[in-house]
């Protein structure tokens, strides 16, 4: 009876001294915890948009494999806890510190290169509205909406973030649609086709005088924006 006591005993005591080193590896626990969180939460957005930049053939491949390593090392850090908590305790096995720096650098050339990669991409796709145009359109009353609109338009697309989903991009893409139809349909029955035609060329390229015929000089003067255009030799 004595023996089975003092076996009792030495187990509540080993029962005992297991509880007291969970407890005092409870903060690191927690600790490690929150770094591995939030070394996920970082890098997620980045991760989602570098998905969907992917999807559209308009990121680096290096990268992606750079991103998708990094993410491969932090779950396997997640399953070794999973199958051994102690096993993250123990600095030779995690350290925090290290994660930290790892995704601080990790993201801080993910931003950069999405953002150049985006940048990119907006500048292929953006239509060419140039201001000065619309700055002389803008005079003329049956424009003034159609140019309202496409500067609403630009505006929409220059607010808008990394997109972060395939949705998100599709939006913006749908935006630069509209505002290419609204670039391209600049007509009305009061601009003749010449005039259109001549104001482009004068903010594109620049217009050759065989352009300003006497119908375009004519519209011009009559809507009083003659003042609005300058002759340079170039």
């Amino acid at each position: 009876m004595l023996t089975d006591r003092a076996k009792q005993l030495i187990e509540l005591i080993e029962e005992k001294n297991k509880l007291y080193k969970y407890a005092n590896q409870l903060d690191s626990f927690k600790t490690r915890q929150q770094q591995i969180e939030k070394a996920v939460s970082d890098i997620l957005p980045f991760a989602n948009t570098l998905r969907v930049f992917r999807q559209k053939n308009i990121v680096d491949c290096d990268l992606v494999q750079k991103v998708e390593k990094f993410l491969y090392s932090v779950n396997l850090i997640l399953e070794k806890f999973k199958e051994s908590p102690e096993w993250i305790v123990d600095s030779q096995n995690f350290d925090g510190n290290i994660l930290e720096r790892s995704i601080r650098g990790i993201t801080k050339e993910l931003n950069e290169q999405l953002i150049q990669a985006w940048e990119n991409y907006l500048a292929e796709k953006m239509p060419s509205t140039n201001q000065e145009m619309l700055n002389v359109l803008v005079k003329i009353e049956a424009f003034r909406p159609n140019v309202q609109r496409i500067r609403d338009l630009n505006a929409q697309i220059q607010r808008q973030k990394l997109p972060q989903n395939y949705e998100e991009f599709e939006h913006i893409e749908r935006l630069i649609d509209q505002l290419r139809e609204h670039w391209l349909t600049l007509s009305s029955d009061d601009f003749p086709e010449t005039v259109l035609h001549f104001l482009k060329a004068t903010v594109d390229f620049g217009a050759p005088l065989n352009l300003l015929t006497t119908e375009v000089r004519d519209w011009l003067d009559c809507h009083g924006i003659s003042d609005s255009l300058r002759i340079r030799l170039t």
